[in-house]
C-alpha cells in the first residue's frame, strides 16, 4: 500500500509558480515528480564530485606549496652555503697574498745577506791570500740564485673570479716559495758558518807585533840560520828576537788559550799560547808573567813583561810562530805593528 502511494506520488505533477515582484503576469511550470527528483539528485551528485574534486586540488596545491618552499629554502640555504664559501675563499686569497709578498720579501732579504756575507768572505780570503801567499780551505763561490725571473720582492694582483682555482694555485707558489726560503736559509746558514770559520781563522792567525813599545822595538835576529851570540857556533833560529827594554808589555798576537806559563831551560820565564787552526806562538826571555795556565786571551792582550831571563845576552823578547808543530817564520804572519 505504501509502495502504491509513493509510486503514484512520483506519477504526479509538480506545478512551480514564477512571476516578478514588478509585473502581474505569473507563471506555471510543470515537472513530474520523478524528474525534479533526478535533477535534485544530478544536482547534490555535482556538489559531492565538486567538493571532492576540490578537496583534492587543494591538498594537491598545499602539497606544491610545500615541496616548493621545501626547494626554495634548501635553494636559498645552498646559495647562502656558496656565498660564505665565496667569501671564506676571497679572504683566504687575501692572507695568501700577504703571506707570498711577505715570503718574497724575506727571500729578497735572504739573498741580500747572502750576497754581503759572500762578498766579505771573498775580499777577507782574498786579502789573506796575497798577504801569506798560501791557500785555503775557505774559499767561497757564488751560490746559485734561487729566484725565479721577475726576482723577489715582486706584488702580486689577485682577481677573484675563480677563488677555488686562485687558492690552489696560490698555495703551489706558496709550496714552492718556502722550498725556496729553506734552500736560502739552508745557503745563509752555510754561508754564516763559512764567514764564522774563517773570522775563526782570522782570530787565531798571528797577526799582532808581540810587544807594546810605541815603535821603538826592532829586529835584533831574524827567523833562519845564524851564528849564536852565546856559543860562536852556526844555528837555526826558531823565531823572531825584538829588542825592547825591561817591563815592556808582551802581547798576545791572537786569540788563545795559554798552555805554558813559567820557567823553561834556555828560554826563561816563557809563555806559549795554542790557537785553532794548528797555531800556537812561544813569548820567551820574559821578566814576569801576567798570565796562568789555562787562561783564555784575546789579540792584544798583555800576557807578560819583557825581561833577560835564561840563556839571553841583553833584555828582549824572543818570539815564536809554530804551524802544525813546525816552527814558521813570524814575519810571514805579522801584518799589524
Amino acid at each position: 500500500m505504501k509502495w502504491q502511494t509513493f509510486k503514484d506520488f512520483l506519477k504526479s505533477d509538480l506545478h512551480i509558480i514564477s512571476g516578478s515582484p514588478f509585473s502581474s503576469k505569473t507563471g506555471i511550470i510543470s515537472l513530474s515528480k520523478i524528474t525534479s527528483l533526478a535533477i535534485i539528485v544530478i544536482i547534490i551528485a555535482s556538489i559531492t564530485i565538486f567538493g571532492y574534486l576540490f578537496q583534492q586540488y587543494r591538498s594537491n596545491y598545499l602539497e606544491a606549496r610545500r615541496e616548493l618552499n621545501y626547494l626554495r629554502s634548501n635553494k636559498m640555504a645552498e646559495l647562502e652555503g656558496v656565498y660564505n664559501e665565496n667569501a671564506r675563499l676571497k679572504e683566504q686569497l687575501r692572507f695568501l697574498a700577504g703571506d707570498l709578498n711577505q715570503i718574497h720579501l724575506f727571500l729578497q732579504d735572504l739573498h741580500e745577506r747572502n750576497q754581503q756575507i759572500e762578498q766579505i768572505l771573498s775580499e777577507e780570503v782574498e786579502i789573506y791570500l796575497e798577504e801569506f801567499d798560501m791557500d785555503s780551505e775557505y774559499k767561497v763561490g757564488r751560490s746559485d740564485r734561487i729566484f725565479p725571473a721577475g726576482g723577489p720582492g715582486e706584488i702580486l694582483s689577485i682577481d677573484f673570479y675563480d677563488s677555488e682555482k686562485q687558492t690552489e694555485m696560490m698555495d703551489e707558489q706558496i709550496d714552492s716559495l718556502n722550498n725556496d726560503t729553506l734552500t736560502q736559509l739552508q745557503n745563509m746558514q752555510n754561508l754564516e758558518s763559512a764567514l764564522h770559520e774563517f773570522s775563526n781563522y782570522h782570530a787565531s792567525v798571528p797577526t799582532i807585533w808581540p810587544v807594546d813599545d810605541d815603535g821603538e822595538g826592532y829586529i835584533t835576529s831574524r827567523f833562519g840560520w845564524r851564528t849564536s851570540p852565546l856559543s860562536g857556533s852556526r844555528e837555526f833560529h826558531e823565531g823572531l828576537d825584538i829588542g825592547v827594554w825591561y817591563n815592556t808589555p808582551v802581547l798576545a798576537a791572537a786569540e788563545g788559550e795559554v798552555v805554558f806559563a813559567g820557567w823553561k831551560n834556555g828560554y826563561g820565564y816563557t809563555v806559549k799560547i795554542e790557537h785553532e787552526h794548528g797555531f800556537e806562538t812561544l813569548y820567551a826571555h820574559l821578566q814576569e808573567i801576567k798570565v796562568t795556565t789555562g787562561q783564555k786571551v784575546q789579540p792584544e792582550d798583555t800576557i807578560a813583561l819583557s825581561g833577560n831571563t835564561g840563556d839571553s845576552t841583553g833584555p828582549h823578547l824572543h818570539y815564536e810562530v809554530i804551524v802544525d808543530g813546525e816552527p814558521q817564520d813570524p814575519l810571514e804572519f805579522i801584518t799589524e805593528r
